[in-house]
């Protein structure tokens, strides 16, 4: 396993903790499911790879603060963003401190 690859889990809980999302919320989850498996689809190197972190901590910093759904707009946005090539490569902890600070 690529040791920089990330668990699909900790990916969703960056949204999930840091957008006000509940688990618990059928509606949001299979948004979320559905929303993370079209972008992952057509993504080299594929979503959960640490070289997509800077972007991820920028869309959640952006366009997800305090959200309470995922919008097509957004879903298109993310998907784009994601698709370039990303130099940048942060650490999880990194990521969730920042947001957690920038969030509050």
């Amino acid at each position: 396993m690529d040791p920089d690859e990330i668990k699909e889990e900790e990916v969703k809980n960056i949204f999930f903790k840091e957008c006000d999302y509940s688990l618990n919320s059928p509606l949001n989850k299979d948004r979320l499911e559905y929303w993370l498996g079209y972008i992952k689809h057509d993504l080299t190197p594929p979503l959960y790879h640490r070289s997509n972190h800077k972007r991820i901590k920028e869309a959640v910093l952006k366009h997800f603060p305090n959200s309470d759904n995922l919008s097509t707009k957004c879903h298109r946005w993310f998907f784009n963003v994601l698709r370039k090539p990303c130099s940048d490569i942060s650490g999880i902890k990194r990521i969730l401190e920042k947001v957690s600070k920038a969030s509050k």
